[in-house]
């Protein structure tokens, strides 16, 4: 999806087409894998599927991918370059790239590319304060002590000067990457795993990765070297500005660096060796693998075949978003520039070509790989980016131990055909079945040739209609019902969908699936206060905009105008309005802070200012709220139709009996209103209860800051399009369902004591 990967691919197309002018080439923009899973579970997959390291038991598991080694032993070129030549000679593909996609004696991808984890170090900040540029021996403890001389207040003090403001940090010492990529290097360095190494277990748990994850925690809450706030999308921040002194993340921030900050004296370091000098890193490849559904397997394999070729693979050194997997090409495009920035090209391959290799890829399960993947990187969010961590790196570790496990005991293996998605086929078209039962069957009784084309002509009158609601949406509710009882990994066929019972409500209910409580805390929250923020300030707006006054409907259109707005605009609008460095509220709250009253309400909530609204648990519901209250338009225009509706002559009646305003509000203007009011409330609880869109695009289907907004609707959306668990999103669709229900009917069974019906109340009479 981005500029430099569609340049890369537009270049590589190009050169492919010139080689094999019979052959068309479709390339599929998308975000990795997402479109592809997609085209897998409807049966039309791409010829070539693309499989990061970490998830190839998933496409395994589904059995979606040929086994491509009898392809390779048949091509003597490709032969040589995978597994080395009938002389002995290594193979140019660096065999730690190739480890993740062999099982057995089977071959299912082949890599192309691979990023390592190095250090990124601003030589311009290291020769500003006298520090040593790190070297190919450098350990836990330089690091520690660059990373303290490397930070400074305004006053260049140091965090170990006992007069250091941490509020008031000019420089950083360091930044890592916080997901579970960056962090796992320091795990294997210090002789630790987060995950075993057969993929079945989780042992977080284990000494040395918490001597790792303690390590880390010390560097940003104990010696305060690191950036507060740090959101992990952002990956050298601070390093293009000339304010953090070194950077741990892939090689992928190399382009964004070279183009940032053109000015920058930088270069790179391979990883510090941990306790007891072990040298350990991560390697992270990628690979393409062939579908087994494809219908052109042999033309695929000369695409694949091409990408390893001398010249795919310098296309893709070229562009060096990550690096060629054939050491011979990547040495040629290391040295075909020395001028360019990193310098210290070396680094780049020294964790593959050092003797011995320590080059690890990372962690993979064999089962609910996502699930594992994603409650590992929550739990380091909170221990590692949050301001104020909830517990401390052995509690986080245990954590992760037991939480994952629990996900691992799930059984999500796909089985034979069992009948039960045929089955369950048959009951999600059961109505279309009944209506052409009833149809037949009334045929039937027709004996009049004019009752039977009168009948004919009106189902064709309404066929568009009815075709439309069996097809869109009873079709789908049934369908829905009947998977919440199945367990479906949709990569593979409908067919092979299991009746599991109750199991997903189970799931949902009991807590095995961690995310399920916390979302629904985080709706109900967020209702709890949108809801009642929104009809009241919905009505104020309409009492003042009820007034007949000059241009009153100017200001009418203006507050209805951000109710229309697409959600999706609305929320890129309030993120460039929130973002920490260039939003204009963090600038409006910085002119008016020239006596610290922002910085003291900011501090009673132990946060910093500039506030990293999108970037804290604490301001993140703050943010949701506001967005809810600016789009109060919709509600105020509902309120000013029913305002314009109260007859006069009930005001005339009040002011004869001496009413003032107030006294109108209460007795003749909310009594009134109170219909309205009613379906204003109604429609509030269940939007509030379908929040999606916005949290979505903020945090581009992420969770956000501890979860913070992770509205139930997203984690359903998630389980659904993300972990294509189709079978649990449809039980969490009906327990939504149900809890709309339930308190939908709570308020309709309330509003006889509050809602003022004049109609009904004239019948009673």
């Amino acid at each position: 999806g981005f500029k430099r990967d569609r340049e890369e691919m537009k270049e590589f197309r190009a050169a492919f087409h010139k080689a094999h002018p019979d052959i068309h080439l479709k390339i599929i923009q998308s975000n990795l894998e997402r479109k592809q899973d997609t085209m897998i579970a409807a049966g039309a997959p791409p010829d070539l599927v693309f499989v990061p390291c970490d998830r190839v038991d998933y496409y395994l598991e589904a059995g979606a991918l040929l086994d491509l080694k009898p392809r390779v032993e048949a091509d003597p070129e490709l032969k040589h370059v995978i597994f080395g030549g009938p002389d002995g000679s290594p193979p140019d593909i660096y065999p730690q790239t190739m480890q993740p996609f062999i099982r057995g004696d089977s071959v299912f991808m082949l890599p192309v590319n691979y990023t390592p984890f190095i250090i990124y170090y601003s030589k311009d900040l290291f020769d500003k304060y006298n520090v040593p540029y790190p070297d190919q021996n450098w350990t836990w403890d330089d690091l520690r002590d660059k990373a303290i001389a490397l930070t400074r207040d305004a006053n260049g003090r140091r965090p170990d000067h006992p007069g250091f403001d941490p509020r008031n940090v000019v420089s950083y010492g360091f930044h890592y990457a916080k997901w579970q990529h960056g962090v796992e290097t320091f795990i294997r360095q210090a002789g630790g795993r987060l995950v075993s190494e057969d993929g079945m277990r989780v042992v977080a748990d284990d000494p040395n990765t918490v001597k790792a994850l303690q390590f880390l925690f010390d560097l940003k809450f104990v010696d305060r070297v690191c950036p507060p706030g740090q959101n992990p999308s952002r990956q050298n921040i601070g390093m293009d500005k000339g304010t953090l002194g070194m950077s741990l993340t892939g090689v992928f921030a190399i382009p964004s660096l070279r183009e940032q900050a053109p000015n920058l004296d930088w270069d790179i370091a391979p990883l510090p060796r941990g306790p007891g000098g072990r040298r350990a890193s991560i390697i992270f490849s990628h690979a393409w693998g062939i579908s087994k559904l494809s219908k052109h397997p042999d033309a695929a394999f000369k695409l694949l075949k091409f990408m390893l070729s001398r010249e795919g693979m310098r296309i893709t050194g070229k562009h060096q978003v990550f690096l060629p997997s054939r050491r011979s090409i990547l040495r040629e495009t290391l040295a075909a520039d020395p001028s360019r920035k990193p310098r210290s090209t070396w680094v780049l391959t020294h964790d593959l070509d050092h003797d011995p290799p320590y080059g690890y890829a990372p962690f993979s399960t064999k089962q609910n790989y996502s699930d594992v993947y994603e409650s590992i990187n929550d739990h380091l969010d909170k221990l590692l980016a949050m301001q104020n961590p909830p517990f401390t790196p052995a509690e986080a570790a245990a954590a992760m131990t037991r939480e994952g496990n629990a996900i691992l005991q799930r059984d999500r293996v796909v089985s034979e055909s069992t009948g039960f998605g045929r089955a369950a086929l048959l009951i999600a078209m059961a109505p279309l079945l009944l209506v052409a039962w009833r149809i037949a069957r009334r045929r039937k009784r027709m004996t009049s040739r004019t009752s039977r084309r009168e009948l004919w002509t009106g189902y064709a009158l309404i066929s568009p209609w009815l075709i439309g609601f069996l097809l869109f949406g009873v079709f789908p509710i049934l369908t829905s019902i009947v998977l919440s009882f199945a367990q479906w990994q949709s990569l593979a066929d409908f067919t092979h969908a299991e009746f599991i019972g109750f199991e997903n409500y189970r799931t949902a209910l009991s807590g095995l699936d961690a995310k399920f409580w916390p979302s629904l805390w985080v709706t109900f929250r967020y209702a709890i206060v949108a809801v009642p923020a929104g009809l009241l300030a919905g009505l104020v707006l309409a009492l003042l905009m009820n007034q007949k006054v000059r241009g009153i409907a100017v200001f009418r259109t203006l507050y209805y105008i951000p109710a229309i707005l697409p959600s999706v605009a609305t929320a890129v609008l309030w993120w460039h309005l929130f973002d920490i460095d260039r939003g204009w509220i963090n600038r409006a709250l910085g002119w008016i802070n020239w006596f610290g009253w922002v910085d003291a309400a900011v501090d009673r909530l132990n946060e910093r200012f500039p506030i990293a609204w999108l970037e804290s648990p604490t301001f993140t519901p703050v943010v949701f709220i506001v967005m809810a209250l600016w789009a109060v338009g919709g509600g105020m225009i509902i309120y000013l139709a029913g305002l314009q509706n109260i007859p006069t002559q009930l005001y005339e009646a009040a002011e004869i009996d001496g009413a003032g305003r107030w006294a109108k509000l209460r007795f003749v203007t909310l009594p009134m209103l109170s219909p309205v009011i009613f379906f204003n409330l109604v429609m509030g609880i269940i939007g509030s209860f379908q929040v999606f869109n916005v949290a979505f695009v903020l945090f581009e289907g992420g969770t956000g800051p501890g979860d913070s907004a992770l509205f139930y609707g997203l984690h359903l959306f998630r389980e659904a399009f993300f972990k294509y668990r189709l079978g649990y999103a449809s039980a969490l669709a009906w327990i939504l369902f149900v809890i709309i229900l339930a308190m939908t009917a709570l308020v309709f069974k309330s509003s006889p004591m509050w809602v003022h019906y004049e109609a009904a109340k004239e019948r009673r009479v």
